[in-house]
């Protein structure tokens, strides 16, 4: 088959059957050979119209060309959970070409046989390379960069510069973006003629490039409908007074209750009925209220961008009387959970001559006020430290949702209330389970509860009336969810893995204030640095030690 150009979404629409709004209307957008970037908030659609143009999903109405059936597809999907289609088929597929996309992104021989204990990052590794060796003609990779480190981002940039095809990179990575791509596809909310729709605007060049044009827009736009907004009242002041000189004249006409004495009157009346002054200023005053409506009119048509919300999700929270909230002893943590960590102590010699692959530990203390990052390359154990953490503690977390457990009851007074360790928890990955049993906890709010999650999730610049009403959120939109929840049992400690995966840059921002105006202690796994500086004042660091064992050492 001739290599294809280009591949064409021409007036998509799609919405859920029971939804009463589409997800996006009337969106064409056109990709050519290279990488172009999706770009948009979250929730806004980004995936469903990627999975639209692969076959995945069929569109509620609109074209895609060519058909997708006659096109060899590959997709990295979001999540890092799920084996790719072809894993056995990459297993064992030793030609040049996939040996390549092995060292390309350092695919261990293993790997495919067990991805299951792979890392967040290894797995998402796996899952770019089987999506390259099926040698597509239309490849999109769907936030690739999610859980991977620095040095796998570099390679993973390398890995698509290669590729020959028409790549669609969906992602909120702006240097994965300004590395690698010459278009950008940005989803917008757009406010217009009194509602909020979608909207797909294409421009030429990387991220940044992109958006330094799209914000010149924005502000132009923005000036343009301050200026006819003022044009409005201007005329609405003119029309005003129009009006008022026409029941002006119109009294003037009305004789019945002049006095008779009053000569001027009467002769400023005898002048108005004769000179048809009234039908002048009648015309005038209709010819005004037409320029009103059409000065509306125009206003309405100004594109502007829907307004998003910069606030605060904590509103009563106050940190754990404790001295020390959890404290993890000196000593090797297995990265498999299943093995038991029979190795304490900080003697390095004797660590390193155990056969159990882990991670190396001095003694750790997490204070009520303390806001601890942890960062290391893929594998080298972050993940297994932050579940030993959470089997140390002594507050009963819910093992469908993630978050923690409903307070003590009223009736459980003193010291045992007031020691109650409050903990929330979120997880790299959300599974639908956990969404739906979410979404179980939503409906057990009181009033004044839901109002305040809510508004909650407005705080973080969600759509909390479409959340909450079609309980189908995206990745991001869950966490998002999962948090504003978990806000309201006011917690002592949150511990987030890898919390920016799957948000939009704005939201990332949003969390980065929630996080740090957090009165509590935080524990957060993230690979980025940007977030980290922001919100944390302890760093944990991994690295590798040895091939099996990896250290930890306090910043």
């Amino acid at each position: 088959m001739k290599q294809l150009s280009v591949l064409s979404l021409n007036h998509i629409s799609f919405a859920y059957p029971d939804s009463p709004e589409a997800v996006f209307s009337d969106v064409s957008v056109t990709f050519p050979l290279g990488w172009t970037a999706v770009v948009g908030d979250n929730g806004i659609g980004k995936t469903t119209l990627m999975r639209i143009a692969i076959g995945q999903t069929t569109a509620s109405e609109g074209t895609v060309v060519p058909d997708p059936k006659r096109a060899i597809c590959g997709y990295c999907p979001q999540r890092s959970d799920s084996a790719p289609a072809n894993l056995d088929d990459f297993a064992n597929d030793w030609s040049a070409e996939t040996m390549g996309i092995r060292r390309a992104l350092n695919i261990e021989d293993d790997w495919p046989w067990r991805f299951d204990t792979l890392s967040g990052g290894e797995r998402k590794r796996l899952q770019l390379a089987c999506a390259l060796a099926i040698r597509p003609d239309i490849l999109i990779f769907d936030e690739p960069s999610n859980h991977v480190d620095s040095r796998t981002r570099t390679a993973i940039a390398a890995a698509m510069r290669a590729f020959g095809g028409i790549g669609i990179l969906v992602s909120h990575d702006v240097d994965l973006i300004d590395a690698t791509v010459s278009q950008c596809v940005f989803l917008q909310r757009q406010h217009v003629g009194g509602v909020n729709r979608t909207i797909a605007v294409t421009r030429n060049g990387n991220y940044t490039q992109a958006q330094r044009q799209l914000s010149s827009e924005s502000m132009r736009s923005q000036q343009d409908l301050t200026q006819a907004r003022g044009e409005i009242q201007r005329l609405k002041r003119e029309q005003t007074q129009r009006n008022q000189h026409l029941q002006h004249i119109e009294k003037m006409k009305d004789g019945r209750h002049i006095d008779r004495k009053d000569h001027d009157a009467l002769n400023a009346h005898k002048f108005a009925k004769s000179s048809g002054m009234d039908l002048k200023a009648s015309r005038l005053t209709v010819n005004m209220a037409s320029r009103v409506k059409q000065a509306e009119l125009a206003a309405s048509a100004i594109v502007t961008a829907s307004k998003r919300y910069d606030g605060d999700i904590w509103f009563d929270s106050e940190p754990s009387h404790r001295r020390e909230l959890v404290r993890v002893e000196a000593g090797l943590i297995p990265f498999d959970p299943t093995v038991d960590r029979h190795v304490d102590g900080d003697c390095d010699s004797q660590i390193l001559e155990s056969p159990v692959a882990g991670v190396i530990v001095p003694t750790l203390s997490i204070g009520p006020l303390d806001h601890i990052g942890i960062s290391g390359d893929n594998g080298t154990g972050k993940t297994s430290l932050f579940r030993h953490i959470e089997s140390l503690l002594d507050s009963s977390i819910d093992a469908d949702t993630g978050l923690l457990a409903p307070q003590t009851q009223a009736h459980e007074q003193g010291r045992s209330q007031e020691r109650k360790l409050r903990v929330l928890v979120i997880e790299q990955e959300v599974r639908k389970s956990q969404i739906a049993a979410t979404f179980d906890t939503v409906d057990e709010l009181g009033k004044e509860e839901y109002s305040q999650l809510f508004s909650s999730l407005a705080q973080l610049n969600a759509d909390p009336e479409r959340i909450l009403g079609e309980r189908s959120p995206s990745a991001g939109e869950a966490r998002k969810l999962q948090l504003c929840l978990g806000a309201l049992r006011h917690p002592h400690l949150i511990m987030m893995d890898e919390p920016t995966n799957h948000l939009d840059l704005h939201s990332t921002e949003s969390l980065a204030r929630v996080l740090k105006a957090f009165v509590g202690a935080v524990v957060v796994i993230s690979h980025n640095e940007h977030l980290l500086r922001q919100i944390t004042g302890i760093r944990w660091q991994t690295e590798r030690k040895s091939p099996i064992h990896t250290t930890l050492t306090i910043e």
